[in-house]
């Protein structure tokens, strides 16, 4: 798969058999693929054109579109022969090496050679995907919030610029979409498209009036004086087009999203958009009852879906990538909100977006619900401070019933995309009522104000509560909270792992980070001490086993570790920013304009760096399951098999053995090909299914073909499940596998219908 468009040559790396130069010529052709009747470019090169051991054919540049799949064999007539020199079979996702018209296991060492004209348009073209996609982004993620937060009483927003407002406004967006359609679905009604329609179209008409006055006076000040951008906002803008990049590149070529989350999000957000809201069974995908994971992030890939016509699974990776964004620039505002420092919010995003590796690294992980609790959280911190800063001068109970209400939705937003990151604000408003007496100057109003914004999120949120009770996800979590210290299992105490908050951050840094947190306290920056307290919570929390509590397990160590991000990126942001205003102090006007000015060229600096970081933490190679074959080996199967065909697909144990998870494109048969499998997403646990020993039936048979194989026992059993072919993926790694092909291939029982690049089918014989 040519990744750029204009492919115009191949550099092969092949060695002498036997070391004798061989004499004679190298046929090639190219096509599309291995049986397409169409040759797109042949010829045959004397054994001369071998520089060394590299053998590069040229031919008419090809199509300028993107992401292309050939098929090139090569043949030599004369005298002696070369070894085309190869390397792992997973070294490359896309393709496998032939031999005689045969996949291999192993991968041709070669390298491809682009037309730069053709190669930029379709890089143009890339470009142009991302600002079509950005714009419908921005305006489920940007215009409901901010009409929201123009409601606000102008005292309580004053200090809002617009940047502000644009960045803290997907932490209010997020909560509309689930609480949108969990009342409707709850009532009956399945809206569809509309959901995404009416939220953005109420947007622009609550927003117009405002929008038009502020074009006017733009004008206007335009037209009276044009200020240059400082250099703030030039490193700032820089800031965000490194972050943007960063995200998007990367999933360019990806065929689906990665690792084991994302099946279960891509069959919930399909499911979602097949319906037109909430749905209980999860057919045709899966054989689940009942719906009561959290759904917040899935209603806002859903109304990406419905605006831009994207599948669930392409919807989960593009609004995936784009709250990635929305969580770094949803620090801006909170930063400026705990200093007035202009450049804090620049170097918290820099530092949460480019230096630190989350939340970047969630794309390898599909760890998208807890990214858009992600991105509600620091809104709602925003929210909270706000409230006890307006509730200081005495406001008007209508006007801070905007803030409660606000708030509210917050509440209810962050309970419906992530449970434990609401744990994590819950933890938050337990820190801020005494720290705010204390710190804040939190006053009795402030309290009530604070107090009614958590009820109405908790009303908000009840329904879906009483919803989730038909599941088994509250019984889990009651039995884990119910668990004494001392009976927590091994694996429970294992998996929560050690209590390093700081785990993926370097050693030096903690230094700079302690030196970074005393110089706010010496400065006595209120929030940054409610902020360092509330990390002290929180790891308590993390680790109740420490002080003989249940509940080990609610919340790992290492979900925390990966959070930690936001409260650390706050700290530096508002460290750094008092080091740099510290230059103002100065007298001569030079050294304190050069002060700043290499600070922030330091900032820069760093975040260039971290950029480079940051594209390589994203490891499709490591934790791709859905590949480019996989795709191809389901188009055949959608037009050669049955419809009640059923597949055999690997799986592994995870959890100390209390879920299955599948390990290779077979497990996303039933999205990409309506084909049944063997293996459920992994939150069939949570879910209410059809079976009482469902959950040990679904164990049961990959752990049987694991250890024993295909026995007559396990044969008779696969067919009695109505299981009739056997799915071997592309990403399969020999080793530690479920189903080994070669050992299949020799099955008499079997018969090997499809076999291309490293995806292998079986049918079972009657």
């Amino acid at each position: 798969m040519a990744y750029q468009g204009g492919l115009q040559g191949i550099e092969f790396r092949l060695a002498p058999q036997n070391g004798d130069a061989p004499s004679g010529e190298i046929v090639y052709e190219l096509r599309r693929r291995a049986d397409a009747p169409e040759i797109l470019a042949t010829g045959a090169l004397p054994t001369d054109r071998v520089t060394g051991q590299a053998l590069r054919i040229d031919f008419r540049p090809q199509s300028a579109a993107r992401l292309q799949d050939y098929f090139i064999s090569l043949q030599f007539r004369g005298n002696g022969g070369y070894d085309i020199l190869t390397g792992p079979a997973s070294a490359y996702p896309n393709g496998a090496a032939y031999l005689d018209g045969k996949p291999l296991e192993a991968q041709l060492s070669f390298r491809l050679l682009h037309e730069p004209l053709l190669a930029a348009l379709g890089v143009t073209e890339l470009f142009g995907q991302w600002l079509l996609y950005g714009a419908a982004a921005a305006a489920l993620l940007v215009l409901p919030g901010l009409a929201l937060l123009l409601s606000l009483p102008h005292a309580s927003r004053a200090s809002l610029g617009k940047l502000d407002m644009a960045f803290l406004a997907p932490s209010l967006s997020v909560g509309i979409y689930p609480l949108f359609i969990m009342f409707t679905g709850l009532l009956g009604s399945h809206l569809g498209p509309l959901y995404a329609w009416i939220s953005v179209g109420l947007s622009i008409l609550a927003l117009a009036p405002r929008l038009w006055r502020i074009r006017q006076l733009a004008v206007a000040r335009f037209r009276s004086r044009w200020k240059w951008p400082s250099l703030h906002q030039v490193i700032l803008a820089g800031v965000i087009a490194l972050i943007v990049f960063s995200r998007l590149w990367p999933i360019r070529a990806l065929e689906a999203p990665m690792w084991r989350d994302s099946y279960q999000h891509s069959v919930l957000t399909q499911l979602l958009l097949e319906r037109g809201g909430l749905f209980n069974d999860w057919k045709p995908y899966a054989d689940m009852l009942s719906l009561t994971y959290h759904i917040g992030f899935h209603s806002v890939s859903a109304a990406f879906g419905w605006l831009t016509g994207q599948s669930g699974s392409q919807s989960v990776l593009w609004m995936g990538q784009f709250l990635n964004i929305a969580a770094v620039l949803v620090l801006y505002p909170v930063a400026r909100k705990m200093t007035r420092s202009p450049w804090v919010g620049t170097i918290a995003v820099a530092f949460a977006g480019l230096v630190s590796v989350h939340p970047g690294f969630y794309l390898n992980w599909g760890r998208y619900t807890q990214l858009a609790g992600q991105v509600v959280l620091p809104g709602l911190i925003w929210l909270i401070w706000t409230t006890i800063e307006y509730s200081r001068e005495r406001p008007a109970w209508r006007n801070l019933a905007v803030l409660v209400g606000l708030a509210g939705l917050a509440w209810a937003g962050l309970a419906l995309s992530h449970y434990r990151i609401l744990i994590l604000a819950v933890v938050f408003m337990a820190v801020t009522i005494p720290t705010g007496i204390l710190l804040l100057k939190l006053n009795r109003k402030g309290i009530l104000a604070l107090g009614a914004g958590s009820v109405l999120g908790v009303a908000l949120f009840l329904p879906w509560f009483a919803h989730s009770t038909s599941g088994m996800l509250t019984s889990a979590a009651a039995d884990l909270i119910s668990t004494p210290a001392s009976q927590a299992s091994d694996f429970v105490l294992s998996y929560n792992g050690g209590a390093d908050s700081f785990a993926f951050f370097p050693g030096a840094f903690r230094l700079g980070f302690a030196l970074l947190c005393g110089l706010a306290l010496i400065k006595r920056n209120r929030y940054v001490a409610s902020a360092l307290i509330w990390m002290l919570a929180l790891v308590a929390v993390t680790n109740p086993q420490s002080f003989g509590l249940g509940g080990a397990g609610m919340i790992t160590n290492f979900a925390l570790a990966i959070f930690n991000y936001i409260p650390v990126s706050l700290v530096i942001g508002v460290g750094s920013a008092d080091l740099v205003d510290s230059s103002a102090r100065v007298q001569w006007k030079p050294l304190r304009v050069g002060v700043r000015v290499v600070a922030l060229c330091c900032v820069f600096a760093l975040a260039i760096l971290g950029f480079r970081d940051r594209l390589s933490d994203i490891r499709p190679e490591q934790y791709s399951i859905l590949l480019r074959p996989d795709k191809r080996a389901a188009e055949w199967i959608r037009r050669n098999t049955a419809t009640d065909s059923k597949f055999l697909v690997s799986s592994y144990p995870i959890y100390d053995g209390s879920l299955i998870s599948g390990s290779d494109g077979g497990w996303w048969l039933p999205l990409v090909a309506v084909r049944a499998t063997t293996q459920p997403p992994i939150n069939y646990s949570m879910e209410r299914l059809p079976e009482a020993d469902y959950l040990a039936k679904a164990a049961a048979l990959p752990m049987r073909v694991r250890r024993d194989g295909l026995t007559v026992e396990v044969m008779s059993e696969l067919k009695s499940r109505g299981i009739t072919h056997v799915f071997i993926g592309q990403s399969h790694n020999g080793g530690d596998y479920m189903l080994v092909p070669k050992a299949l291939e020799i099955d008499s029982r079997l018969s090997l219908v499809y076999r291309q690049d490293r995806v292998w089918v079986f049918e079972l014989k009657p």
